[in-house]
């Protein structure tokens, strides 16, 4: 995609949380921000690999009051974050290490012509959604992120960049890797489930199960549940034991998807308003000086940043 100028979306926290958790970078003042130094390197291996016009970093807002709303188990029971695998034993005050870090990267970004968006009571992903589906839904995007909840937004005009992978997935990638277009990924894990959000599936549905007793959804077509009901109760003649499952789990399974689908109908009106403003407002600026302070004060100042400053000054001109 070096060819032509797109957007680049990054999944903040999720890039965050991976440099947090592998990153061992010590400060001067030994606290310890991998987070920030790792987060800071991935977004300009990021810019070097996408050659953006614009950077937008999409931040959480606190998750989703909406889904948890339909399913209360959403996201519950998740493990706790653990700070650097290199280090034998939990590092005390994990989660004030982790606020703190995000404190002083977003302050950083704020220095950078980076457009930065918070959006409270939504996720990221339903940011991300509106910005591809709607905002930029006819220009070249590259969403990164590791994540793959955003496969089913990918299109012509919409790839994934992966730090964890370093390669880029587009629509083909994901039909070679499941045999399904991204139009139907959504639906593909709403059966299968997805345990990090803790969301159960269909029992015994898993990925290459799903496509063998459903072989239609490998249509390019968007393909309704309806459709996988009723193949079900067509099919339980057969006695395979995931078609009465899929009957069994039938409002589980709708509720899946309309969690999973990712799209604006998370979104209030409100909430579209301030992510348009956050962008429209925004007018990229280079604070050299200011970033340098940033560093000092949190005992970072022995870091060259001038391999961050480079791409960020054609983010100003618009030169590549």
């Amino acid at each position: 995609m070096t060819d032509k100028r797109n957007i680049l979306l990054v999944d903040a926290y999720g890039v965050f949380v991976r440099q947090y958790q592998a990153n061992p970078t010590i400060s001067s003042n030994g606290t310890h921000m991998g987070g920030v130094v790792g987060f800071l390197k991935s977004l300009r291996w990021a810019i070097d690999k996408t050659f953006p016009k614009k950077v937008i970093v999409i931040w959480e807002g606190g998750g989703s009051t909406r889904r948890r709303s339909i399913y209360p188990g959403y996201k519950s029971g998740r493990k706790p974050l653990h700070m650097n695998r290199f280090f034998e034993e939990e590092i005390p005050d994990t989660y004030e290490n982790r606020n703190k870090q995000i404190t002083t990267l977003i302050s950083i970004l704020t220095c950078l012509p980076v457009c930065q968006i918070y959006t409270p009571d939504c996720e990221a992903d339903d940011v991300i959604a509106y910005l591809c589906n709607y905002r930029f839904k006819n220009e070249s995007k590259v969403i990164f992120s590791s994540d793959s909840d955003f496969y089913q937004l990918l299109d012509d005009n919409t790839e994934i960049c992966t730090l964890t992978r370093n390669k880029w997935i587009k629509s083909d990638s994901v039909l070679q890797e499941f045999s399904v277009y991204p139009r139907n990924f959504c639906l593909l894990k709403a059966m299968k489930g997805d345990s990090a959000d803790n969301i159960p599936g269909v029992k015994g549905a898993g990925f290459k199960t799903i496509i063998k007793r459903f072989p239609f959804i490998k249509e390019d077509r968007d393909v309704l549940i309806d459709e996988i009901l009723k193949h079900s109760q067509d099919q339980l003649k057969s006695k395979i034991k995931l078609y009465q499952s899929v009957i069994d789990s039938e409002q589980d399974l709708r509720r899946n998807w309309r969690i999973m689908y990712l799209d604006s109908s998370f979104l209030t009106l409100k909430q579209i308003k301030k992510i348009n403003d956050s962008i429209d407002s925004f007018s990229p600026k280079l604070k050299r000086l200011d970033v340098t302070r940033i560093l000092i004060k949190e005992g970072l100042n022995t870091i060259d940043l001038s391999w961050l400053f480079f791409p960020m000054n054609y983010l100003i001109s618009g030169e590549v």
